[in-house]
């Protein structure tokens, strides 16, 4: 009986390696976050992007954890993205709630006459728009 018992848990360790080796086979999830790493130093600002439809759910704790972790002084910044496909009073609410937390601002690229215009909102603006 001991005997089975070591066979079904090397067996169950031998799928799990299996298991292990198959979900990151060449190297790239360790790849990307040895790049990350390396970015998130160099960096002086992070600007963490978030959709205007969704920002909880597109929004990253573990990567603002990890940065303030590995240096609490790097600076964050949200940035709302697309807040021309949501009202204007959700983008505020949004905006409003998440500069509870960390710095945040607006943007809206929009396509005019063939040319990509982007404009920027200032966080010192009564509401965010102008």
């Amino acid at each position: 009986r001991r005997e089975q018992e070591f066979a079904f848990k090397a067996k169950l360790k031998e799928s799990e390696s299996a298991l292990a080796g198959s979900a990151d086979p060449d190297g790239s999830r360790r790849a990307f976050y040895r790049e990350f790493a390396r970015v998130v130093d160099s960096a002086d600002v992070v600007i963490h992007v978030l959709d205007a439809r969704d920002p909880l759910g597109c929004r990253c704790p573990d990567v603002e954890r990890y940065i303030i972790r590995k240096n609490p002084n790097k600076k964050i910044v949200l940035l709302l993205n697309k807040i021309d496909l949501v009202p204007r009073e959700v983008a505020q609410s949004w905006l409003k709630y998440l500069r509870e937390e960390l710095p945040t601002v607006a943007f809206k690229c929009s396509t005019q006459k063939g040319q990509v215009s982007a404009r920027s909102f200032k966080e010192d603006t009564a509401d965010g728009f102008s």
